[in-house]
């Protein structure tokens, strides 16, 4: 079995398994598809140079790729913490390019958390979000 496929048992009439694979058809021989919601929202602090948020760039491609719908909700601008403008240009460029949209919460929700949590349920429900992972080392 592929790594992006895996059985899991589902309530219902008799389904022993079902198989949900990053692709919408199904493996020949299986009982059935899963329907599953592919909206999937990430949260990081910023579109900056570091580990977390290269990985969560290019996780985010690949599930696009793979037929899933992502979305990163970033908190802050480079230019909010002194980061490198020109790398987030870029950053936001290749996001652009492979079908992946972005979301800036605002600097102000790290004042006022409340405001970030008011803001990040409205994004999800926009998005009628299935999943939301925050990558953030705070707040979660």
């Amino acid at each position: 079995m592929s790594p992006d496929v895996f059985n899991v048992t589902a309530p219902g009439a008799g389904n022993e398994g079902v198989v949900v694979s990053g692709s919408p058809t199904h493996e020949v021989g299986r009982p059935k598809v899963a329907v599953m919601n592919r909206n999937v929202l990430h949260i990081i602090a910023v579109p900056a140079a570091g580990g977390t948020e290269i990985f969560v760039r290019d996780l985010c491609i690949a599930l696009k790729r793979a037929g899933w719908s992502p979305h990163i909700a970033f908190i802050d601008r480079a230019r909010d913490l002194g980061r490198d403008q020109a790398f987030e240009e870029t950053f936001l460029r290749r996001l652009g390019e492979a079908g992946v949209g972005h979301t800036f919460l605002g600097h102000e929700c790290r004042r006022r958390p409340w405001l970030g949590a008011l803001r990040l349920r409205a994004l999800a429900r926009r998005l009628g979000a299935g999943l939301i992972h925050s990558h953030l080392a705070y707040g979660n």
